[in-house]
């Protein structure tokens, strides 16, 4: 006996340094921020909602926005201690770009606070649920893999229950929605063409590079029809901006620190979330906007935003994993 616990303690002894020397890979530690931040955006966004909105779809879906998130948190603190990834690494804090998206939200009210949150809310349940997804299918880790499969699929029903909330619009909102539309195109034109061109100066995958080739085509095409059709509509006289807001800036700036596959990864997924976001918005604009010229814009441009997203969406990449190690 005194051998097999003699035995026993050595093992331990063996056993217990080559499990705490195993790293986590930077994929691994980018899912796990995803996740935290992702999660807390929500969670903190939908707090703040359930207090300013007056609407109830909005309010039942904060409240099932925060419910949901809530116990993905608590799932995703409960098992880092047994993963590869240590518990540090989630500071409970949001990153800079959320930040200043939640301090947005804060800052409005009434009607344009709840498309404000739904606009918002898509683009992040859109960016956790395919890299959810992502994980799910080729994560490295088995703890982390196994609780992305047990929530893709309650990312991607929030990820519908989001989409189908349609927000009444009063002739109030008239002129501020379509101001907003067109600020909301031009915004994410130039974030596209300079998105594709960093894509072209980066990627060693000539599919990513044939897709950038495309999108930077498309979006410098439908910026310039927007241009050109702006003097004939309601909303002529509104100065289109040369530069991004924070979110499509830290964005950019995210993408210029990534390399080769890590790039690649990081950019078809975010092309797929602002893309979604993209779709939404225009049919929304085709079907219920107030401008004849814009609505007519938005109508003829949805095709190729559609058209876009199913190219992005058919490409596969290499399965997860280390920088340059696929």
């Amino acid at each position: 006996m005194k051998a097999l616990r003699l035995c026993s303690a050595i093992v331990c002894l063996v056993i217990a340094p080559v499990t705490s020397a195993f790293a986590a890979s930077k994929d691994t530690i980018r899912f796990v921020h995803m996740a935290s931040v992702g999660g807390q955006y929500s969670i903190l966004s939908s707090k703040l909602v359930l207090t300013k909105s007056t609407n109830p779809d909005i309010k039942n879906l904060a409240q099932q926005m925060l419910d949901s998130q809530t116990q993905i948190n608590d799932q995703l603190m409960g098992i880092l201690p047994t993963s590869s990834v240590n518990v540090s690494v989630v500071t409970g804090s949001l990153d800079d770009k959320h930040q200043q998206m939640l301090d947005r939200l804060n800052s409005m009210s009434g009607y344009g606070s709840d498309q404000e949150y739904i606009n918002t809310e898509l683009v992040v349940i859109d960016w956790m649920a395919e890299n959810f997804q992502g994980y799910a299918k080729g994560g490295e880790d088995r703890v982390l893999k196994k609780f992305a499969a047990d929530n893709v699929t309650t990312l991607l029903q929030l990820q519908q229950r989001v989409k189908d909330v349609i927000l009444p619009v009063s002739p109030s909102n008239v002129s501020e929605l379509n101001q907003d539309f067109v600020r909301m195109v031009e915004m994410n034109g130039q974030y596209e063409v300079q998105a594709a061109q960093l894509a072209l100066n980066k990627t060693h995958n000539p599919v990513v590079n044939e897709l950038a080739h495309q999108l930077m085509d498309d979006y410098s095409r439908i910026n310039n029809q927007l241009i050109a059709v702006l003097p004939t509509s309601t909303v002529n006289g509104v100065v289109i901006s040369a530069t991004f807001d924070a979110a499509h800036q830290d964005s950019l700036t995210q993408l210029k620190m990534l390399t080769s596959n890590s790039f690649d990864r990081q950019y078809i997924t975010t092309e797929i979330s602002v893309g979604d976001a993209l779709v939404k918005r225009f049919q929304d604009f085709s079907q219920n906007g107030y401008d004849p010229v814009l609505k007519d814009f938005a109508a003829n441009t949805l095709p190729v935003l559609i058209h876009d997203q199913q190219r992005l969406k058919g490409i596969v990449l290499p399965p997860w994993g280390d920088e340059g190690s696929y």
